[in-house]
């Protein structure tokens, strides 16, 4: 019998038996600790057609409410069973430098008071040190452990040399007279620039490049993390102050004040990882959602009674609603990576072609104001923020435009959120700065409108120039030397 011929495969060459793969898990993050874990997958029959997600037909109503809550109910047990489960964030390790900037920044904080009450030194000068001390630390302890050292270090030093130049022309300006709103708006402007700066920062320490998915999470996240740690701080400094009185029938000194509330907030920020927070803000998001119709609505009636009678309706109903209406657009749209069913897809359609009206309106309001009597300080602030909300319902409208031609719905403010965060906080920095100082430019238009006879010398607010003037005004009523 002949012997079979050997296949060109069955040579010893190819003799080859493959190793298996080297599993090489990943590191793990903090920022993963909240994240789903798929067990137990199971995997249905293929759909027979593929439809797009933001442009399939959902259910009705009662099936998004039987969703929706099922949903919600299943977050919030899993929330709720978690927070007894899991051992912290990864970054536990920094609860003792983290206590330790709070108890130092009190402790600084108390002795530069202590030096003003009591006249040592330059007042000028300890002013923006007290500026720097108050809000430079709160930058450190809630992004160590988020964000790399160097670029926080870096970060917090130029908070704080320029928030040691703004606390000095600010006592500057305010010096012999009665600060009232003008330390208000500037605690403000320097709290929307830190915040946007910071939520820039975590941002792009959790992707490089920056992707607008992880904006949106860090910004959420950072202003429920702000508002609980003031809660708590505020909560803690109260029933010191209440035992205190129940004890001794007195407040507590500002020398153990001080420091107990900066430690109180260092404290309370190392709830940033956990399963509270995250479920603090994903009802913060979803409050904000639902909310969309309602303001939706009281928009439309504001809008309509504007147009169709003579009320005229408030600068700060406006500007109100359209801050609610912009807030509730982004809530809805989130991150931009996940289905959305279709009337919150329609809200946000609606809300961003309320906002240019709502715009128009705001500033016909606040132009009859300011053509019977003049800037203040005030309207100076509100017609910055008209600009920009005047920026944002033009940039939201034509997004939502641009969504009609196709392409995932809304996208496009994503684009338009990330260049109006610079211009808010470009514009914060102006206003704050002896740049756009807003009693400065009120004073010089209120002096141009006397010199100019647009009001007559007997009907002219000389009070306004003597008490909120501050220095500038005062400099007007003196005339030059």
């Amino acid at each position: 019998m002949e012997q079979k011929r050997p296949r060109w495969v069955d040579k010893p060459e190819f003799d080859w038996t493959p190793q298996p793969p080297l599993r090489i898990d990943p590191t793990p993050s903090p920022w993963d600790a909240n994240q789903p874990v798929i067990v137990g997958a199971r995997f249905a029959e293929p759909a027979p057609d593929f439809v797009p997600a933001n442009d399939a037909f959902p259910p009705g109503l009662l099936g998004h409410v039987r969703r929706a809550f099922g949903s919600g109910i299943d977050q919030l047990v899993g929330h709720a069973w978690a927070l007894g489960t899991r051992p912290g964030d990864a970054a536990g390790w920094s609860i003792a430098p983290r206590l330790a900037i709070g108890l130092g920044q009190g402790v600084l904080l108390s002795l530069l008071f202590f030096a003003r009450d009591s006249g040592l030194g330059n007042s000028v000068i300890l002013a923006g040190l007290i500026m720097a001390a108050a809000f430079a630390p709160l930058l450190a302890v809630q992004g160590l452990g988020r964000i790399a050292l160097r670029p926080l270090l870096a970060w917090t030093g130029l908070v704080a040399a320029g928030l040691l130049g703004l606390g000095a022309y600010h006592a500057w300006r305010i010096a012999g007279s009665d600060p009232g709103h003008a330390g208000l708006w500037l605690a403000i402007l320097v709290a929307v620039f830190l915040f946007i700066g910071q939520a820039l920062l975590l941002a792009h320490a959790r992707s490089t490049p920056l992707r607008y998915a992880m904006l949106y999470e860090s910004s959420w996240r950072l202003a429920v993390e702000s508002l609980l740690c003031g809660c708590f701080a505020l909560c803690a400094w109260a029933a010191c102050n209440t035992v205190a009185h129940l004890i001794a029938s007195r407040p507590l000194p500002l020398w153990l004040v001080l420091p107990l509330i900066t430690v109180s907030f260092a404290a309370a920020s190392q709830l940033r990882a956990g399963s509270l927070l995250h479920l603090l803000k994903r009802g913060a998001v979803i409050a904000f959602t639902f909310l969309l119709p309602p303001l939706i609505f009281f928009a439309t009636v504001t809008i309509l009674f504007g147009v169709l009678s003579r009320w005229q309706p408030p600068l700060a109903l406006c500007g109100l609603e359209g801050l609610l209406l912009v807030t509730g657009i982004n809530a809805s749209y989130r991150g931009g990576d996940e289905w959305r069913p279709l009337w919150r897809r329609r809200a946000e359609f609606l809300a961003a072609f309320l906002l240019p009206p709502l715009a128009l309106l705001g500033v016909l309001a606040l132009q009859s104001r300011v053509a019977q009597y003049g800037f203040t300080g005030p309207r100076i602030i509100a017609m910055a923020a008209m600009f920009l909300f005047i920026a944002y319902a033009l940039t939201y409208a034509g997004a939502a435009l641009i969504s009609l031609g196709g392409g995932r719905w809304m996208a496009r403010i994503e684009r338009a959120n990330l260049p109006m965060a610079f211009v808010v906080m470009s514009l914060c920095a102006t206003l704050a700065s002896p740049l756009g100082d807003p009693v400065r430019l009120a004073v010089a238009n209120q002096n141009w409108r006397m010199l100019h006879g647009r009001v007559a010398p007997e009907a002219f607010d000389y009070a306004y120039l003597s008490q909120s003037g501050l220095r500038f005004g005062r400099a007007v009523l003196e005339g030059p030397r």
